[in-house]
């Protein structure tokens, strides 16, 4: 019998509909997916700057404390080679620096830890921020070539980065010059960005270049250094896709120091960001076109062939059910097929190296077997609601592997129902995203931690501190700072090694975190230089004990490869609120005050900040007690 033409119409126009909405529906998918990978890709670029930034701004503010206090004033000028040693004694200390210098007002070296810079003219007129008759700012220049200044190179990459500090508000024309070694920068932020991946680089505000992971040649503009300027005009920090020079693809994000007049850019290739979204696009399209291919040609074939005998409709469905076995065999996304109860009728291969049951292990038995423990019974109960409405569920999920571990996975549920809409069965996909979650969590740790001693860092210590102000304002009690310096480390170091250092710096980080209050916070400074965080006091005296607590757990023993190591803690103490209105960076200055006021009184004691006698009250400690 023949077939009505107007039939065969009907049945082309229904595959090419047909052909047309899996072509969108899978476009549709992978722009999705590759969305979701670019977003990624600028989000690990933006954690990336973020990071860098920090570390360099914590840098140069460490450098600037020390310095101003490191060099003794009243030598300048009657005492050079003791103004020498103080400066050569802080270049030991500080890796990222390759010499320091003073400078006079007519920008001249007068003094420096390296003899051959001596008298050099170094001119400062142009370091950013440009000032009108000097200020009391840090000030960054252009990169020098060379070593060091009495070096000038007149090709190569640039050596140092200088960068003028104000010798503070004591009316001396004298300025302290550093020359920074973007060496140590480079190495520190190729060991979280590989070159392969992508690019890191810092720039003035001005757009001038000062260092990057890639070598480049000096003055040779790149395009999305421009792209980033021009946007930075608008923010201090954001995120964006560009393209190189050369015409490749970046995802960039940049964010401007807090302080300092510079910003750290991060360029993560698109390439490698979209690495993972290759795989899937592939894996995606050689599922997707094979299937539509052979849905085209089973459908032309069954209406074709829909008057043959029983035993050619036999074989044709035979046909599709092995390359349907094919699809999900093959897959390398997890599927569990399940009854309507939800007992496991079948799983795939891809199921069994994920999660490492097999598939004896588990038909038969529910999914729950793979609960890990962190989701509660209203998060499933809350699924399968939405699954029974809507006919599907997706979200992210932790569940365990056979041998106990936990990982995570983004998992898609759907509901397969017959032609009168009763479900049949239950298809669950899901995927392994265990490594993207752990690499988020890094990022964001180091971002707000000390590497060596886990302790809050110089970041979160600030967050902690704000929000403890505003709670004893609120709450009407009091807040203690206290700045906490280690006596004789710096011996430790000379004489035991940096290894010595760290150990010792490890084991009295973690006694003084133990002495203090669960709401108390001990954060790390830098170097041998600790701040810990007393809240919720209801006079100034309830800090006491907590003091003497850090005294005795800095002054205790440490034992390293069987010597014994020991050092002590001067502490200055500054309290919020006061009778005067405070910030934040008042506070840590007048605790830093106290301090050195401890170490002037013999160390190993408490000094307390008090500037103002409405601070007073009974039985406080007065501005030149120490205990």
């Amino acid at each position: 019998m023949g077939t009505h033409p107007k039939e065969w119409l009907r049945l082309y126009l229904a595959l090419f509909v047909f052909v047309m909405g899996v072509i969108g529906l899978t476009s549709y998918s992978l722009w999705l997916l590759r969305s979701d990978a670019i977003n990624h890709g600028l989000q690990v670029s933006a954690l990336m700057a973020r990071s860098f930034e920090n570390f360099l701004t914590q840098s140069l503010n460490a450098t600037e404390l020390a310095a101003v206090s490191a060099v003794k004033r009243d030598r300048i000028g009657r005492d050079v080679s003791g103004v020498t040693a103080d400066l050569n004694q802080l270049l030991h200390q500080a890796p990222h620096l390759r010499s320091l210098s003073l400078i006079d007002a007519q920008d001249r070296i007068v003094v420096s830890s390296n003899p051959a810079n001596g008298g050099i003219q170094v001119s400062t007129r142009e370091y950013l921020p440009l000032l009108q008759g000097g200020g009391s700012v840090l000030r960054i220049g252009k990169p020098w070539l060379g070593r060091d200044f009495n070096e000038r190179q007149s090709q190569g990459a640039s050596s140092l980065i200088p960068v003028v500090f104000p010798m503070g508000d004591d009316g001396t024309d004298l300025r302290l010059l550093v020359a920074l070694n973007p060496d140590f920068f480079v190495n520190h932020m190729l060991q979280q960005l590989d070159a392969q991946t992508g690019i890191a680089e810092v720039l003035r505000l001005d757009g001038v270049h000062l260092m990057s992971t890639e070598q480049r040649v000096e003055g040779q503009a790149k395009h999305f250094d421009d792209a980033v300027l021009h946007k930075m005009g608008e923010q201090e920090f954001g995120q964006m896709e560009d393209m190189t020079a050369e015409g490749k693809a970046i995802l960039s994000a940049f964010r401007v120091s807090s302080i300092y007049p510079f910003v750290v850019v991060s360029h993560l290739r698109r390439e490698a960001a979209l690495e993972q979204w290759q795989t899937e696009w592939r894996t995606i399209v050689g599922i997707v076109v094979p299937s539509a291919i052979l849905v085209v040609i089973f459908a032309s074939g069954y209406y074709r062939r829909q008057r043959l005998l029983e035993a050619q409709q036999l074989e044709s469905a035979r046909l599709e059910r092995v390359n349907a076995a094919c699809v999900f065999d093959n897959s390398r996304e997890g599927i569990i097929i399940a009854s309507v109860d939800g007992v496991m009728t079948d799983v795939n291969a891809a199921f069994t190296r994920i999660t490492g049951y097999e598939r004896e292990d588990v038909i038969g038995r529910n999914p729950s077997m793979l609960s890990s423990g962190r989701h509660d019974k209203a998060f499933y109960k809350a699924m399968w609601q939405n699954l029974i409405e809507k006919g599907h569920w997706s979200g992210e999920l932790w569940n365990r592997r056979k041998d106990g571990e936990v990982f995570a996975e983004i998992l898609t549920i759907s509901a397969v129902t017959d032609s009168q809409g009763n479900v049949q069965r239950y298809v669950a996909v899901f995927t392994n995203i265990t490594a993207i979650k752990t690499y988020q969590t890094e990022l964001e740790h180091i971002a707000r931690f000390d590497a060596l001693t886990d302790l809050p860092n110089r970041v979160l210590l600030a967050d902690r501190l704000q929000q403890s102000m505003s709670q004893a304002q609120r709450r009407e009690n009091m807040v203690a700072v206290a700045f906490i310096d280690l006596d004789g480390f710096k011996a430790v170091n000379d004489t035991h090694g940096h290894e010595a250092g760290d150990h010792v710096l490890v084991t009295l980080a973690a006694r003084m975190r133990e002495v203090l209050r669960e709401g108390d916070t001990l954060a790390r400074n830098g170097g041998d230089e600790f701040v810990a965080l007393l809240v919720d006091l209801a006079t100034l005296s309830d800090a006491q004990p907590m003091l003497s607590r850090l005294l005795d757990a800095a002054s205790q023993c440490v034992e390293f490869r069987g010597m014994p190591l020991r050092v002590s803690a001067s502490i200055g103490v500054s309290f919020y609120p006061r009778a005067q209105a405070t910030s934040m960076e008042e506070l840590l200055r007048q605790a830093d005050a106290a301090m050195y006021q401890a170490k002037l009184s013999g160390k190993n004691r408490c000094a307390y900040f008090q500037s103002d006698p409405a601070d007073h009250e009974p039985g406080a400690a007065h501005p030149a007690t120490v205990t």
